[in-house]
């Protein structure tokens, strides 16, 4: 038996606007995924998070099933525009006292609420006025985040400034497969990924200003471990780049309060660097997390463009994918989160937890309404096993969230795509746990995995 130690934090994870529905219920306002995902051929199966998973409507049987999971802690996001419908300026009660419910009902059942500020869902609002490119944006988050502490504070100890400003800012303004589906504005990208990173260093401030060190803060991040596809030193060079631009740029300010050198270096040579403002810096250092998140689903194998423009890091290589894959075209690495914890570990020796893990497969079994994932089970189990072993190298890891609650809206994947342990039916919005469910509860009455 593989054992984790007794205060480990087991966990499952969802976002807002991926499974609360009620759009535009009770005065909330809409956010930049609304707008991105109403727009013909954004979605795959043309889905859009209105209804979700009705989790707005259902919390309470929600909380009754993450309970029944056995989980100690529940990481969710709370809606920026539920709070504040136009990003800033008048509140909506009703959102607030949602979100109240919400942390008072998971406490109910002896369920540590886990609360993500942001988790992509912009303020429509906000990005018409320029969105994270102006910096009006970040006193608006500001505001945001200092209102949630005061009204949330006094119950919720663990926070999440922001999830994953490299998928928002590189697939809101390069690829273009996430709100607001922008490409090759790479330019714009750097400078708002900046800014979110000052932003979340002044939440950090006012977090521990007002919970008075009551608690720990931090962010979570989505880290693509970067391998070379050939031995060649061309490769090796470029996977280290690739690591230091994909992971790099937004773990050190995080962590360290401030941008590697090297990737300084390589923003001025592609005519990338941000305008940093003569506070920034010092923000940056102040805010520095307690601990830091990591989503782990796949890794990144690459080998240069024949063509590459080295100017660019993000036009310079080829991607291949080796099987075998997840029903998202995704390649099952077990040993990519032990190297991704290992590389951090070594690199800033933080405190971590594993923010999401997870993976979508074909779902196609069933008996009667229980989805018999084995392949979903067997994908966790290996992870789970990797993440042990980076603890036992030294690597201080304190729990792991998995991705997802439900079989929610997967950004640009729809509904086409399932990564729940709960299986969701479209057409009822009946719930029903999977094989992978119960696994997953016994793994926590164990506190460990059963060989």
């Amino acid at each position: 038996m593989i054992t984790f130690p007794s205060n480990f934090d087991w966990g499952i994870a969802s976002s807002a606007y991926q499974i609360e529905g009620g759009y535009d219920a009770d005065g909330k306002g809409l956010s930049i995924w609304d707008a991105f995902a109403r727009e013909p051929g954004r979605i795959a199966g043309g889905g859009t998070g209105e209804i979700g998973c009705g989790h707005y409507y259902r919390w309470k049987d929600d909380v009754k099933l993450i309970a029944e999971l056995g989980v100690k802690s529940y990481r969710f996001s709370t809606s920026w525009s539920r709070i504040f419908p136009t990003g800033t300026g008048k509140v909506n009660p009703a959102g607030l006292d949602f979100y109240d419910r919400l942390v008072d009902g998971l406490l109910e059942v002896g369920v540590e609420p886990v609360v993500n500020l942001y988790h992509y869902d912009l303020p429509l609002a906000l990005y018409e006025k320029g969105g994270w490119m102006n910096r009006d944006t970040a006193e608006a988050y500001v505001e945001y985040a200092r209102l949630m502490f005061e009204r949330l504070g006094d119950r919720v100890r663990r926070w999440i400034t922001v999830n994953d400003v490299r998928g928002t800012l590189l697939g809101g303004y390069v690829t273009g497969e996430r709100a607001p589906g922008r490409r090759g504005e790479l330019p714009l990208a750097v400078q708002g990924w900046h800014i979110m990173n000052v932003a979340c260093a002044r939440a950090v401030e006012q977090w521990r200003e007002i919970g008075g060190g009551k608690g720990e803060i931090g962010s979570v991040m989505g880290v693509l471990p970067v391998y070379p596809l050939d031995d060649s030193d061309e490769s090796k060079r470029l996977a280290d780049t690739l690591w230091l631009f994909y992971n790099d740029a937004f773990l050190s300010p995080i962590l360290c309060g401030g941008y590697p050198k090297e990737l300084l270096a390589t923003l001025e040579k592609a005519s990338l660097m941000p305008e940093i403002s003569g506070e920034d810096l010092s923000v940056l250092k102040r805010g520095v997390s307690d601990f830091i998140g990591i989503s782990y689903y796949t890794p990144m194998r690459v080998a240069p463009k024949s063509n590459a423009n080295f100017s660019n890091p993000m036009d310079s290589f080829e991607r291949v994918v080796v099987a075998p894959v997840t029903a998202s075209g995704w390649e099952i690495y077990p040993q990519g989160i032990y190297d991704t914890i290992m590389r951090i570990h070594n690199t800033y020796h933080p405190k971590i937890y594993i923010g999401e893990t997870g993976g979508a497969f074909p779902d196609n079994q069933l008996d009667g309404n229980m989805v018999v994932d084995d392949d979903r089970i067997s994908f966790l189990y290996s992870h789970f096993a990797q993440v042990k072993r980076a603890m036992d190298d030294g690597a201080d890891v304190n729990g792991i969230h998995v991705w997802s609650l439900l079989d929610n809206f997967e950004w640009q994947q729809g509904f086409t795509k399932g990564f729940g342990l709960i299986r969701f039916d479209h057409s009822t919005l009946e719930r029903y746990p999977k094989k992978s469910a119960h696994w997953y509860r016994e793994v926590i009455e164990n506190n460990g995995l059963l060989s």
